[in-house]
Parts: structure tokens; C-alpha cells; sequence
């Protein structure tokens, strides 16, 4: 072979034939020139298995032509695009190199090697004449794979050389590179960051990325995910359960058709810490926009009154004694438990089912009385902190433990306190607490809101601000591990109720301004210290004396009708 050769003319020829590969080289390149009689110039290169060869009517400076004769008899034309017989001969050898076809298998891939092997140019099966894929080495070790989006072969190495040098320049400065599917990044974070979330909230996770992010976000490779991409998944997503209407019609009864706005904003919160990772990691150039179309709805969370809570009570010890079978008690006693440990504690319901009893402990206040303390997990939603429930709770913690021996359930410092008659950690409790409040006939309050184990924390937020002895917003949210700002928008409303004598009370001057009615009305109310029990607007009636024009009104307290009128 000629040393003086230049090396980017010998290739490596790949003859692919199902899971085999076979090597050959070329033998040393020949060169002969020569005019045929029609006039057409001609290049002959490799034994006559390259011909390169410019048309009679082309001038000096026409395009030169090759034509590839392949194994079988194939035959395979492509123009050079260049004038120069160098560039010319190196396009036809390095084509001649790739262009080998198995055994005239036209409708199976093709597949060329370059660069020792580091890139691979492909067709797929179903595409014959389709854009070429490039299959590229990382400096890792592992492959990538990317349309080179071209349909000529030397178009394609050259787009597939242009990747493997950003590759390597990404790889040197650390950035991540290739086309990744969301669901591949989505996860590497929860792997990685999985350790800092509680299990419950990885299955939550979880469960919107396979029901509906993995759907929906997959479609894009991830580095091309906008704002534009990301403001169109929320309508995708509303309208989710109408498209499915199938899938729907199994699940009637567990999902709702249309999600609530605060369904839509916990999706929002999984994606935006994703989304804020996957930047950081360069996985993507900027974190999208995730602006939820709908408001979020906070409405007051149902809380039980006095006198519902009391009845409450009363109806699960009931439905606790009518336990039809016997392994039927244990959870139903440990569910009234369950229940009257949140209203006098604020804990939440995962928090209390986690519960040990080795997170009990007690303590002498400044009056030297006798507190109770829960040590809460650290584990768990806010982290550690240390609740003080009620001093009734020391009842409920003694009735556990007496139960707990009588049924000879474990009672040590690792065990549960809310367990099954196995000693085993007591799971699906709000089943049985669903079921108390079914047979109480409690199920929703004044406002349609229905009840569940969450709401006796909201029990016990509104008692202590409503029965409590100077009990501040601030105080009240260290001990229930949340902030000021959800116990003002969610219990707002017993601050009023705080305040009625103030809102109610009237100072013995009456301002200017103030209409007659409602000074002589006030004044009379104070003075007889009676409240209107029915504040009602009636017609005037002209028996009940004086002569009173149309469209004017009295207020009834207590069936005395004042002499005081007003207009409408």
C-alpha cells in the first residue's frame, strides 16, 4: 500500500449480516485516468469498485459523479458536490466505506462505521431513504443516539462529527448533553433527592409522574420543554379524565373529572422543585414558568362544634361496643382513640400513626403542675418539635396503655401506640374513623364540608382559640408545627367570635352622623340588655300605630315591636 496515502482514505469496511460482523480492508488504491469515446472523463479507483466521473457536457469546472459497485451487483450513484478530483476521490472512498449492503437486504437497516468504530450511521427498517441516525461513543463509555436529520450520507458524518465534538466539550466542562426523556431525569432527581422527602410524599410524587407527567412530558425531549409546552399541560391536564373516559368509568368513585385547584397546585409544587433541580444540574438552560390557570380555593377547613364533637363521642363509644366480631374492637377502640388524641393534641393524623411510646414524656410546668409532652418525629412533614396536648390527653394516653395490657398488645418504648391486635402498626385508620363518623350521623358541617380524621386538628385549632386563656396565633402554630400566616387563613373567623364583646359594644356618646334609628336602637338594646333574637325586616303594619309610609320597616326583638322606624 502506498505510504504516501493520505490516512483518511483507508476505511474500515463493515459488512453487517445479522449479529456477525466481518472485517476487510482495501487493497492499495490505484489511480487511473483515462477518456472514453463518449468524451466523458473518468476516475477508476480501488480495482474498479469506485468510479468517479464527470459528465460530457460539464465543463473543467463541472461536479465529478461516483458510482459504487457493491457486493451482489448493486450498484449506488451520489454526486460529490466538488470540482477538485482530490476532494472528490476522498468523498468516493469514505462512501464507498459505509455504503456496503448486506446481501441487497434494501428493507433492513444500513449501518456504517466511522472512526474506529466511535460512530455509527444507521437507517432504520422502516425508513429506507429516511434521515440518517447517528449512534456516537461518550468519552463514558456509553452511547449516544440522535438523528443526524439528514438524508445524505456525507451530510450526516458530517452533522454526526459536529455532535461528538460537542459531546466532548460538554463532558470536559461537566454539562450534561443528549436528548433525555423526562421521565429519565425525573428519575435521577428522585433518587437523589428522594432521601429528603417522606414516604408518603414520594408516592405521592410518584403517582402524578406515572399517571399524568410521564404521559404528557415524554412526548418532548426534555431540553426542548418551554413555557409555551409547560402552559399547555394544565389544560391537558383539566381536561385529562374526559379523554379517558374508559379508564374513568373503572375508577368511578376514586378520581374526581375535573381536579381541584389544590390537586393542580401540589402538581404545581412537584414540578417546580424538579424543574429548580434539573437547572442547578444543567439538565436544562432555564426552569419554565408554572403558572396554574386556576385560582387556588381556600376554603375554611371544617372543623367540629362543641356540641357535634360531644355527640360524636358518644356515638363511637356506642359503635365501638356493637363490634360485631371480636377482631373488629381493637380497631374501632383504637380509632375513637385515634380521634380524641388529635382534638386534644393538633396533631396530624400521620403523625399520630407514627407515634411510639417512647414519644411520650412529661414535664412540671412554672405552676408546678404535672404537662404532658409529644415528641414528634423529625421524620415527618415540619420535622421534630415538641407538642403540649390538653391535660385531658393524660386520660386518653392511660386508657390506651390499660387497653393495650388487657388485650395483651405489646406496650414497650418501640412499640406502636395505635396498633392491630397483632401488635403491628395500625394503617388504613381512617377507614374506621370514616365509618364513626357515618354512624354519628356526622358526616359535614353547616356548609356541606365533609368531615375526615384531619379535621379534628382543625377541631382543636378553633377550641383553643375560641376556649383558650389568651392563646395567641403564634403560640398556637409553634405547638401545632405549622405558621401564623395558615392559622390567620384558615381560622380567621374565631377571632371574631374572640372579639364580640368589642364588636358588640357601644360607647354612651353617640357620634354625630349616627342615623336615629340606630342610635335609639342600640341605646334601648343596651339599656334593657335584651339582643334581638330574630333580626328580621317586616312590613310595617299600620294597626300597630302612627302612620308609616311605604317601603318602611321595623325590627322585631323579642315580639316587642319598637316605635322606631326606617326607610328601605
Amino acid at each position: 500500500m502506498d505510504e504516501n496515502f493520505n490516512a483518511q482514505f483507508y476505511a474500515q469496511i463493515y459488512l453487517c449480516k445479522f449479529s456477525q460482523i466481518q472485517y476487510a480492508r482495501f487493497a492499495p488504491t490505484q489511480f487511473l485516468t483515462q477518456v472514453c469515446g463518449t468524451g466523458m472523463e473518468q476516475v477508476v479507483l480501488s480495482d474498479g469498485e469506485i468510479t468517479l466521473y464527470r459528465r460530457p457536457d460539464a465543463s473543467k469546472r463541472g461536479v465529478w459523479q461516483c458510482k459504487l459497485r457493491l457486493k451482489g451487483g448493486v450498484s449506488l450513484r451520489r454526486s460529490t458536490k466538488s470540482s477538485d478530483i482530490d476532494v472528490a476521490k476522498a468523498f468516493a472512498l469514505e462512501l464507498y466505506s459505509f455504503e456496503v449492503l448486506a446481501e441487497h437486504q434494501v428493507v433492513s437497516p444500513e449501518k456504517h462505521s466511522f472512526e474506529n468504530g466511535d460512530i455509527l450511521l444507521y437507517r432504520r427498517t422502516d425508513t429506507v431513504n429516511g434521515p440518517w441516525q447517528a449512534r456516537i461513543k461518550t468519552p463514558k463509555g456509553d452511547w449516544l443516539v440522535k438523528s443526524t436529520r439528514h438524508n445524505d450520507l456525507a451530510e450526516a458524518l458530517s452533522a454526526a462529527r459536529d455532535l461528538k465534538r460537542e459531546v466532548e466539550v460538554k463532558e470536559r466542562h461537566g454539562i450534561p448533553y443528549g436528548r433525555h426523556k423526562f421521565s429519565r431525569i425525573w428519575k435521577k432527581w428522585l433518587d437523589e433527592r428522594g432521601v429528603y422527602y417522606t414516604q408518603n410524599r414520594i408516592k405521592t410524587f410518584e403517582g402524578f409522574a406515572r399517571r399524568y407527567f410521564f404521559e404528557y412530558f415524554d412526548e418532548r425531549a426534555f431540553d426542548l420543554i418551554d413555557d409555551l409546552y409547560v402552559e399547555k399541560y394544565w389544560s391537558w391536564r383539566i381536561n385529562y379524565w374526559r379523554s379517558h373516559s374508559d379508564e374513568l368509568q373503572r375508577l368511578s368513585g376514586k378520581v374526581a373529572v375535573e381536579p381541584s385547584s389544590a390537586l393542580l397546585y401540589a402538581e404545581k409544587d412537584a414540578l417546580s422543585q424538579f424543574f429548580k433541580w434539573a437547572e442547578r444540574n444543567k439538565f436544562i438552560a432555564r426552569k419554565p414558568q408554572l403558572e396554574v390557570p386556576v385560582k387556588l380555593e381556600r376554603n375554611r377547613r371544617p372543623a367540629l362544634e362543641h356540641q357535634q364533637w360531644v355527640k360524636f363521642l358518644k356515638k363511637a363509644k356506642e359503635w365501638e361496643r356493637e363490634s360485631p366480631r371480636p377482631q373488629h374492637f381493637v380497631p374501632r377502640t383504637m380509632a375513637r382513640l385515634f380521634c380524641e388524641l388529635l382534638v386534644h393534641s393538633g396533631l396530624r393524623p400521620l403523625e399520630a400513626k407514627t407515634l411510639r411510646w417512647r414519644d411520650f414524656s412529661a414535664f412540671k410546668d412554672e405552676s408546678g403542675q404535672n404537662q404532658l409532652v409529644i415528641h414528634v418525629n423529625p421524620a415527618r412533614k415540619t420535622g421534630e418539635r415538641d407538642t403540649v396536648p390538653m391535660p385531658v390527653c393524660w386520660s386518653v394516653v392511660e386508657e390506651l396503655i390499660r387497653f393495650q395490657k388487657k388485650h395483651q398488645l405489646p406496650c414497650e418504648p418501640d412499640s406502636w401506640v395505635f396498633c392491630n391486635f397483632n401488635g403491628t402498626q395500625l394503617g388504613a385508620i381512617e377507614r374506621p374513623v370514616e365509618k364513626a363518623f357515618e354512624f354519628s350521623k356526622i358526616t359535614h358541617d353547616r356548609f356541606g364540608r365533609k368531615f375526615s380524621a384531619y379535621s379534628f386538628r382543625h377541631t382543636y385549632a378553633t377550641f383553643r382559640l375560641l376556649y383558650g386563656d389568651n392563646v395567641d396565633a403564634y403560640t398556637l402554630a409553634k405547638n401545632m408545627g405549622t405558621s401564623v400566616e395558615m392559622i390567620e387563613k384558615h381560622y380567621g373567623h374565631v377571632s371574631n367570635m374572640q372579639k364580640a364583646t368589642v364588636l358588640t359594644s357601644v360607647r354612651k356618646n353617640i357620634p354625630e352622623g349616627l342615623d336615629s334609628f340606630q342610635a335609639r336602637m342600640i341605646t334601648r338594646v343596651n339599656k334593657e340588655k335584651t339582643a334581638p333574637v330574630l333580626v328580621r325586616l317586616q312590613k310595617v303594619d299600620k294597626k300597630a300605630g302612627g302612620s308609616p309610609r311605604d317601603g318602611e320597616y321595623f325590627i322585631r326583638i323579642e315580639n316587642d315591636v319598637p316605635d322606631v322606624r326606617t326607610r328601605k
